[in-house]
């Protein structure tokens, strides 16, 4: 049953809640946000050589929105010497992750991002809150006892 109310007729003033006043006809319809675009790894990051390479912004963003899925792709252990974490240790690394896509492999130990310290997974915390507003990454890691830097460039 529809009733009167107000600038126009809703299904019944109860609902008045749910149903606020119906705009006119003439009225602008409200903005609606566009649908998330979403991209393959594939297309997003691309390789330029061993150590750099470049990432879609967009494809960031959907990584970043879903950090289990990011924590699915390898397995980072503390990295100790000397009793001391020196960053984490990667492995478990699937062909399928980022952390492959971006050159990253089984043993390399992760030292920092942007030269921020990977110490304690508050470090690990931080850093991935703040890549967001990043355009350029700089990862330190230990391959085989050697460092080594990856740079990524978001586009």
């Amino acid at each position: 049953m529809l009733q009167a109310c107000d600038a126009g007729y809703v299904p019944a003033c109860e609902d008045r809640q749910a149903n606020p006043r119906p705009r006119s006809v003439d009225a602008p319809l409200p903005e609606v946000a566009s649908a998330p675009v979403s991209m393959s790894m594939n297309e997003a990051i691309q390789r330029i050589d061993a150590t750099h390479f470049t990432v879609a912004a967009v494809f960031l963003d959907q990584l970043l929105a879903n950090p289990m899925a990011v924590a699915k792709g390898a397995r980072l252990v503390p990295a100790l010497k000397d009793g001391q974490s020196i960053g984490f240790q990667c492995s478990g690394i699937t062909q399928a992750s980022v952390y492959a896509k971006i050159g990253l492999q089984n043993g390399d130990t992760l030292i920092s991002v942007n030269d921020q310290h990977l110490a304690a997974i508050d470090d690990v915390l931080n850093v991935y809150t703040s890549l967001r507003d990043k355009k350029k990454f700089k990862l330190a890691i230990l391959r085989n006892g050697k460092p080594l830097v990856v740079n990524i460039v978001v586009r």
